[in-house]
Parts: C-alpha cells; sequence; structure tokens
C-alpha cells in the first residue's frame, strides 16, 4: 500500500474554504463538519517528525531515552515516543 504526504496548511485551507462556502449558503450541517474536520487536522501530528534511535541509559538499567525530548521510559516496544512523537529507528508504519 503507497502513501501520500498531505500538506496540513493545504488541508486545513481547504477546509476552510469549504467551511465558508457552507456558511454562505447556510448549511449548518456542512458547516459544523467541515469545522469538526479542521480542528482535528490542526491537532494531528507532523509528518516530519524526527527520527532517530532510543538511547540505553546505563549499563544494567533496561530503560532507554529519546534523543530528542531526552525523556527516558522503560519499556521501549513502541516505535514512537509517547512525549514528543519522534520516529524511531525501524519504524516504518506497514
Amino acid at each position: 500500500m503507497s502513501k501520500d504526504t498531505i500538506y496540513r496548511e493545504d488541508a486545513i485551507t481547504l477546509c476552510e474554504k469549504w467551511r465558508n462556502r457552507t456558511n454562505e449558503h447556510h448549511d449548518k450541517n456542512g458547516w459544523y463538519i467541515a469545522d469538526a474536520l479542521l480542528n482535528a487536522i490542526k491537532e494531528l501530528p507532523s509528518a516530519d517528525r524526527p527520527q532517530g534511535e532510543w538511547e540505553t541509559v546505563g549499563k544494567n538499567h533496561p530503560y532507554k531515552r529519546c534523543p530528542f525530548c531526552k525523556r527516558v521510559r522503560a519499556f521501549t516496544d513502541t516505535r514512537f515516543c509517547d512525549w514528543c512523537g519522534a520516529r524511531m529507528k525501524g519504524a516504518d508504519d506497514e
């Protein structure tokens, strides 16, 4: 399955145009849908996340640290940092 990149600013512009158009036509349902989509798009994480590798903290500890936000976690089965959203090595969204 191929992946397409959608630019956040383009999606926001499209939703704003749709919201304005529905407002001009007094379409309340369309306006609420466009507004909800607009807010959802603004909350999505960026596709331009930094990518790195978990850093091991200490010799005898299973803890790993994010190289970007420097937060430490004990469990690293995830491909993304819980705090800053950085992708870790091998994070290919299959």
